[in-house]
């Protein structure tokens, strides 16, 4: 079973809160202190839930976040893209495709599309 989190970015506070915004545990879910104020203007923040899986270098990967990957090293030169994370149709995405642990590809969370929206403008240019 894939363990249960979220991490919220503050609108207003312009910067990530990468404290836990809610954990699940024990079959109930945690809402932190430091986020109980939140609750009253919940347009304010974006809550993005983990996805289960990690980086090559072990960085959690969540909705927002953006990857670089590519086709792992063989006798051509890998295929590198960027890429978003979202939540779609009940799967975890990036530019349409399943986001899923695999041998096949390496990820690795270069940004998010709060602080670095432009790593995704530069992908959609080239």
């Amino acid at each position: 079973m894939r363990e249960i989190k979220f991490r919220a970015w503050h609108y207003e506070v312009g910067n990530p809160m990468y404290k836990p915004y809610m954990q699940y545990s024990s079959s109930t879910f945690d809402l932190p202190l430091f986020w109980r104020h939140v609750v009253d203007e919940p347009c304010s923040v974006e809550v993005m839930q983990y996805t289960g899986l990690q980086d090559k270098k072990g960085t959690e990967i969540y909705e927002g976040d953006i990857l670089r990957t590519g086709q792992v090293e063989s006798a051509q030169k890998p295929n590198e893209w960027r890429g978003q994370v979202k939540f779609d149709l009940g799967s975890f995405v990036v530019d349409d495709s399943y986001l899923k642990d695999s041998e096949e590809f390496q990820f690795e969370v270069i940004g998010n599309i709060y602080e670095n929206p432009e790593l995704l403008q530069h992908e959609n240019a080239a």
